[in-house]
């Protein structure tokens, strides 16, 4: 069938977040609270977000079981991510790691 190199690639891909269907359900969760914050002119207030928040779970995904922990789970993924980088020492540029902090500070503020 496949050789076992292949086979241990695909059986660590499943594992992934995001990879199946009902895991990227959460990608489009977080995308769709991101979305909607940047509708509103102070889309880092604390208001506002609690204010997206609830508006995202009950009206754009009522059938979750409890989305804002599931934003909250979809955060420490980034924050794991952005750990790795930060200490992935010469293997990634500092250009790159300069544009993943930015990105962290932007992600931070609408958290």
């Amino acid at each position: 069938m496949y050789p076992e190199a292949v086979s241990r690639d695909i059986a660590n891909q499943r594992r992934l977040p995001f990879l199946l269907s009902n895991n990227s359900a959460l990608s489009i969760a977080v995308k769709s609270y991101l979305d909607e914050l940047y509708t509103d002119a102070d889309p880092t207030s604390a208001e506002v977000k609690a204010k997206v928040r609830e508006m995202a779970a009950t009206r754009y995904f009522p059938q979750s079981t409890n989305l804002i922990e599931d934003l909250d789970i979809a955060f420490t993924l980034w924050d794991a991510v952005y750990d790795g980088i930060q200490n992935s020492g010469d293997t990634m540029k500092e250009s790159e790691k300069k544009q993943w902090t930015e990105a962290n500070e932007w992600l931070s503020a609408r958290r």
